[in-house]
């Protein structure tokens, strides 16, 4: 089990309604995914997708996915992206990513 989505989990459980947050797993096992997501009761939506996508290549140059787990990116409503961090982070770290943008 991932275990550095306890922050996540804890921001997302207590954030403004206006914001949303997105998953997007670039894992190639579908199976194990839909077992993590159901162990860490991730609540926010979820999106998979791998290289074998024809659409990888699309997601990839929007969200600059690097291949880095994980991969936080704060993006406004025209999906511009404003920040992004690489590795798990902190509560606080979340809490002022989203204060300060």
């Amino acid at each position: 089990m991932q275990t550095g989505n306890s922050s996540s989990k804890k921001v997302y459980d207590n954030k403004d309604p206006k914001l949303e947050f997105i998953s997007i797993s670039i894992d190639e096992n579908k199976n194990a995914w839909q077992k993590a997501m159901n162990e860490e009761k991730m609540d926010w939506k979820q999106l998979i997708i791998n290289e074998k996508n024809p659409d990888y290549e699309k997601v990839q140059m929007r969200f600059r996915l690097n291949g880095a787990i994980p991969y936080t990116v704060l993006i406004d409503n025209n999906f511009k992206i404003i920040r992004s961090s690489v590795g798990f982070s902190s509560e606080k770290d979340l809490l002022d990513l989203m204060r300060n943008n």
